[in-house]
């Protein structure tokens, strides 16, 4: 296989004459009448201004390929229409590279073919062949004066002579040089995206500093380490903002091509003109070798980071140090500024839980806007639309190219200029159910630093990698996947006031009146409709599942206080997550809701799952503690799931408990056995003095069953199901309770009699003592 680099002599004279319609069309010309003269098999394709890309295959080796090659050269000159009827015959350059003798990958071939196509360009006036392959010496006849036996030295005596006869002509012009360089990169789009992240000043600042290299490559004394160093240096800035290979090479011909034509007007002989073109070559290869292997360097660090990291994680470090580590690593990466780890507050602002490198941001932040500006969830505020909560909100990665030209980085424009910051990306970590549970933010000095391919493959790896070390070193159970947008519709509910409590009474047994409700959390979508909390809860983590306790607890106070005022009292359930009981401003969230609606706090029970998972049981029930001393009573739920639970009655400041109501459900199964439990459950809690709940009453015979087993309470479906808070008031007053205790009419609640009556307080308490040992059991992790 071959790879050529088709170059199109004196097309510049097209372009000025008739300008650049003309030449499109002409390259188009040009195109067609070569790509008919090739095989399927065969490439033709445009890379860049007046350069094409061929690639030529062949079985029969480089013979063939030569043979094939001069059987395109009999096109030549090309003739191409022009405007008025006129005709330009159009001859063409061509650098050759082999596969797999002159390189072992597309890079390399290109680097070659385009060192061939560039030395031939040389002699376009004098040569005798249209096309050179990469390697061959040029035949003496190529030269206008004679043979020659001369190999260029790019620094040193020889280069110092020759150069100081071109830095005149040449240093003068270099500004006008970089102005019409990237007149030419402006009709590669590739060159204008890369651009487009630049301002104004920092578009004026590379030019600028690329003037200074452009007269560094000039300059006669420059020497070989000093020359290598600096373009290490722009190797790695070019990586990291993902200059591409093809747009490295291309640089590299208009430079030469630049030089050539430049070249043909000094006063010098035509030999000495020839040599001070090699010299630059010369040091143009140095430099694109350079550049190439510093970019492959930066890949490699960024990529060696990673599998450092999942090294790491397997010495089983505690999460926050781990993560410490992690981003100490991150933040030390070229180009990287700074990292951080965080997630949302109940308040939708993220707080910043881990980070290293952050304290000039941070102190910027103060300079200009008095504190720290944190990404907002709500889509009300400018910060929500940053990279961070895009992350959390989408569950994708997400970048912001530019703080300074780009509309998601506007609110913290300023303090991140101060800082050092142009660019940042977003890299959201889940647990094993897929839900995302905090975000690590990058920040980078350069423009577009996360943009390219290369940094997008090195954001994911990263981003499996912590999430890797997220699950391993936190236990959740897995649930049913859902659509990430519909997880986002959820979210944006939530944080933009979509959240509406419904409201469950709950039914006094043993005088049939309702005495207080639960509040049940609903999201209205944005299509109108009602998202339950089985579908939403299980993907709520810490940030969701505050805000959804905030919001519930004030929204269904508020109703508490309005109905007393109507003459209406009734009392209020609520369920409190874990995670919220276990923040230390919980008491005091809880304590200012209650004083700002102006109901007392016993009017409010916070409802607590018996069989929660908790990694502290001492932390826990020192909450719970701290919780029952504002006067708040405090509700076990789904008592009858487990046995974990029942001697934390003994020992904590409980005031009900709820019966749950899937052993409820069971009793159309087994009536006798799950009567008999229920009993026993009833007259346990109430020996310990606890009020008792029953649940999940759908039917009117589970509804007299619970009243004839002794229960206080009652709630379910035969009761009355969730409903807005504007229904309340009008439930109340129609009421009635079904059941009369006196009088069972069901088979159900004759049965749950004939127990009461058959075995009474004494097997109750039976049961309540064997309940209690298995517990103790449980507790001791013991089978005596």
């Amino acid at each position: 296989m071959a790879l050529g680099l088709l170059d199109l002599d004196d097309f510049k004279a097209i372009n000025d004459d008739w300008g650049h319609v003309v030449g499109d069309e002409v390259l188009v010309q040009v195109a067609r009448q070569l790509g008919a003269r090739l095989d399927p098999d065969d490439l033709l394709a445009r890379i860049g201004g007046d350069e094409f890309v061929l690639v030529l295959h062949s079985a029969g080796g480089a013979q063939a390929i030569a043979r094939r090659i001069e059987a395109l050269g009999a096109l030549l000159p090309l003739s191409v229409p022009l405007p008025g009827g006129n005709t330009h015959h159009l001859r063409l350059s061509m650098g050759l590279a082999l596969f797999p003798q002159d390189g072992p990958d597309p890079d390399t071939l290109l680097r070659h073919a385009d060192v061939a196509l560039h030395t031939l360009k040389l002699h376009k006036h004098t040569r005798r062949h249209w096309w050179l392959h990469w390697g061959q010496e040029i035949e003496a006849d190529f030269l206008e004066d004679g043979p020659e036996h001369w190999s260029p030295q790019p620094y040193g005596a020889q280069a110092e002579s020759l150069l100081r006869i071109a830095a005149p002509s040449f240093l003068a012009a270099a500004t006008e040089f970089i102005e019409r360089f990237y007149n030419l990169l402006e009709h590669d789009a590739e060159s204008r995206q890369l651009l487009s992240h630049l301002t104004p000043e920092e578009f004026d600042h590379l030019k600028a500093r690329q003037t200074d290299h452009f007269r560094l490559l000039l300059s006669p004394d420059l020497l070989e380490d000093v020359h290598v160093r600096e373009t290490t240096r722009i190797g790695q800035i070019h990586a990291m903002v993902g200059v591409p290979t093809r747009l490295l090479v291309q640089s590299a011909g208009l430079y030469l091509q630049a030089l050539i034509d430049r070249s043909q007007g000094l006063s010098a002989r035509p030999r000495d003109r020839r040599r001070i073109v090699q010299l630059f070559a010369a040091r143009l290869q140095t430099e694109l070798q350079t550049e190439v292997e510093a970019a492959q360097t930066i890949r490699e660090q960024f990529q060696q980071s990673v599998i450092a990291l999942e090294h790491a994680l397997q010495d089983g470090a505690a999460w926050s140090e781990f993560m410490q580590m992690a981003l100490d690593r991150l933040a030390a990466l070229p180009g990287v500024k700074a990292a951080a780890l965080g997630a949302p507050d109940a308040n939708g602002e993220f707080v910043v839980e881990l980070s290293s490198g952050l304290e000039p941001y941070a102190r910027a932040m103060h300079k200009h806007y008095g504190g720290i500006k944190a990404p907002k969830l709500q889509d009300a505020h400018a910060e929500s639309l940053g990279p961070t909560a895009t992350a959390w909100q989408t569950e994708k990665i997400s970048t912001l190219a530019s703080y300074a030209r780009d509309a998601p980085g506007a609110p913290w424009r300023e303090a991140a200029g101060d800082a050092g910051i142009r660019s940042a990306a977003s890299v959201p970590l889940t647990d094993r159910n897929g839900r995302v549970v905090v975000v690590l933010s990058l920040y980078g000095g350069y423009p577009a630093m996360f943009e390219r391919s290369a940094a997008r493959s090195f954001l994911d790896n990263l981003g499996q990698t912590l999430s890797r070390a997220w699950q391993r070193l936190h236990a959740h159970a897995r649930q049913q996947p859902v659509p990430v947008a519909l997880r986002q519709r959820w979210r944006s509910s939530l944080f933009d006031d979509g959240l509406e409590m419904h409201l469950q009474p709950v039914v006094d047994l043993q005088t049939g009146a309702p005495y207080g409700v639960e509040a049940l959390a609903r999201l209205r979508m944005d299509d109108g409709s009602l998202a339950m909390p089985g579908q939403f809860l299980p993907w709520f983590g810490h940030a969701e599942l505050s805000r959804l306790f905030r919001g519930g607890l004030q929204q269904a106070l508020a109703h508490i206080a309005r109905w007393e005022a109507e003459g209406l009292r009734l009392n209020l359930g609520l369920n409190l997550p874990l995670d919220v009981l276990l923040q230390e401003d919980c008491r005091h969230r809880v304590e200012s809701a209650l004083r700002e609606a102006g109901v007392a706090p016993d009017r409010l029970s916070l409802e607590m799952l018996e069989n929660a998972e908790f990694d502290d049981p001492q932390r826990r029930d020192a909450a719970v503690r701290e919780l029952a001393a504002t006067g708040v009573r405090l509700v076990m739920d789904d008592l009858g799931s487990g046995y974990s639970s029942l001697l934390r009655l003994r020992t904590l400041p409980f005031h009900t408990v709820k019966i749950d109501q899937g052993l409820v459900r069971e009793a159309g199964r087994d009536p006798e056995q799950v009567i008999g439990f229920i009993g026993a459950l009833v007259q346990l809690a109430q020996s310990l003095g606890l009020w008792v709940v029953v649940e999940g009453l759908e039917t009117p015979d589970l509804v007299e069953a619970a009243t004839l087993l002794g229960a206080d309470a009652g709630q379910g479906y035969a009761l009355a199901r969730p409903m807005p808070a504007a229904d309340v008031a009008d439930w109340v007053r129609d009421f009635r309770c079904p059941v009369d205790p006196r009088q069972p009419a069901t088979p159900l609640g004759r049965l749950a009699q004939d127990w009461m009556a058959q075995h009474g307080r004494r097997l109750a308490n039976e049961s309540a003592r064997h309940l209690l040992q298995a517990a103790r059991r449980k507790a001791l992790n013991t089978r005596a």
